[in-house]
């Protein structure tokens, strides 16, 4: 066989139409996730404050803490405050190691979109944020079920349509810790290693804590009006408005009042999330232009 018919015989192009190139591309995404040592010791580094926090309930006979809803609230907390911390470092480096082992070139010299090499990526790490916070209170809802009724705790359980609120709370947190991924891909794509995006996902959160720290004391400083204007300015923080939004399926699923119950001049969890919306799409939208507009011979 010629030299010429070997080459034209060799098929570049991927396969099928746009949706099933994205498709295998978020399975592709997903393999890589499962396979690297990084998402093992991620995934210990989570569990092991939900294991030591039951255990200690245990030999203690703390009993009480070990039913519905406490037990379940406690890992909606530790979900809420580790899921921020510990999936950017995953998605930073899914998307920096691809730029440092020569990954995107390979994906774009066989006839891949940059649009779908992107898509894939984002909805790959959706997949795994959905299901990590599913499993999650998943598993935190049936031990507080189990142990209730095995030390015959009385649990306060929802009734009616106030089970729908763990979709919206299932949800809530997923949108909380998405957000914070979709920071990681952002600078990843930015600094195109996973170092940068692991770096400001996580020092973000350092210094939001400490504007938010430094405008309590500033409110105590001000007279009344300044001080309104610095706590309604607290309340634009991206941090600040994902809690806001949590907030809305807790209160729906726990019945309880939220903030903007007792004062209307507090932010709603339903403005809250559109907000949350908003900065996402911006994050998202910022990285694809970046991603679009990237010399990948660099």
């Amino acid at each position: 066989m010629k030299a010429e018919s070997l080459v034209t015989s060799i098929e570049v192009a991927p396969r099928g139409g746009w949706l099933a190139q994205v498709a295998r591309m978020v399975g592709w995404n997903l393999y890589q996730m499962r396979r690297r040592a990084m998402s093992k010791w991620l995934s210990i580094i989570f569990a092991l404050p939900l294991i030591v926090m039951v255990g200690i309930f245990l030999t203690t006979s703390k009993h009480d803490l070990l039913a519905y809803p406490t037990l379940f609230r406690l890992f909606g907390s530790i979900l809420s405050s580790l899921g921020p911390l510990l999936l950017p470092i995953l998605a930073a480096t899914l998307i920096g190691s691809e730029y440092t082992y020569g990954i995107q070139r390979q994906l774009l010299g066989r006839g891949m979109s940059r649009l779908q090499v992107y898509t894939g990526q984002l909805a790959a790490l959706a997949v795994v944020t959905l299901l990590g916070t599913a499993i999650t209170l998943l598993l935190g809802i049936i031990l507080s079920l189990l142990f209730g009724n095995i030390f015959g705790v009385q649990m306060a359980l929802p009734t009616g349509g106030a089970w729908l609120g763990l979709l919206t709370y299932w949800l809530g947190h997923s949108l909380n810790i998405y957000f914070f991924v979709t920071i990681a891909v952002f600078v990843s794509t930015l600094g195109r290693n996973p170092i940068a995006g692991t770096a400001v996902a996580l020092g973000y959160q350092i210094f939001e804590t400490l504007v938010r720290s430094i405008l309590v004391v500033l409110v105590s400083l001000f007279d009344q009006n300044t001080a309104k204007n610095l706590i309604h300015f607290q309340e634009w923080l991206p941090g600040v408005v994902a809690q806001t939004m949590l907030s809305g399926p807790s209160g729906q699923l726990f019945q309880e009042p939220t903030n903007s119950t007792n004062n209307p001049d507090v932010m709603s969890p339903t403005t809250a999330l559109i907000v949350l919306i908003v900065y996402l799409l911006i994050l998202i939208v910022g990285g694809y232009l970046l991603y679009s507009r990237r010399d990948m011979t660099e």
